[in-house]
């Protein structure tokens, strides 16, 4: 599961993008240093989407979730290595129909 990381600094600190009025203000910098102690872990996430969707690199947790969106014949006690195959042999299985950049772009010439 998901949870906190102690010391994980924000990608974009919200203390940076105060206005000149707020940049010296104590209360204002500590307020938004709280923010970003929230946000971190939201914009990495965020940062690191694709990541997530990888059968090789997601967390395991995931990766058992994935399977059930995927339709990985699984059921829930074979080890990593085997349910991260599960989910990848099952993306392509589920995915008959690919678009190419040349489909794409005879499309929009209609």
């Amino acid at each position: 599961m998901r949870g906190s990381v102690d010391g994980l600094g924000s990608s974009t600190p919200t203390s940076t993008k105060l206005p000149a009025a707020l940049a010296e203000d104590d209360l204002a910098q500590r307020f938004v240093g709280g923010l970003d102690d929230v946000l971190a872990p939201i914009l990495n996430v965020l940062d690191c989407v694709d990541a997530y969707f990888d059968p090789a690199l997601t967390p395991v947790d995931f990766a058992q979730w994935l399977s059930t969106w995927v339709g990985a014949e699984t059921d829930g006690t074979e080890p990593e290595p085997r349910l991260r195959a599960a989910v990848a042999a099952a993306r392509p299985a589920h995915m008959p129909y690919t678009v190419t950049v040349t489909a794409a772009e005879r499309t929009q010439e209609r």
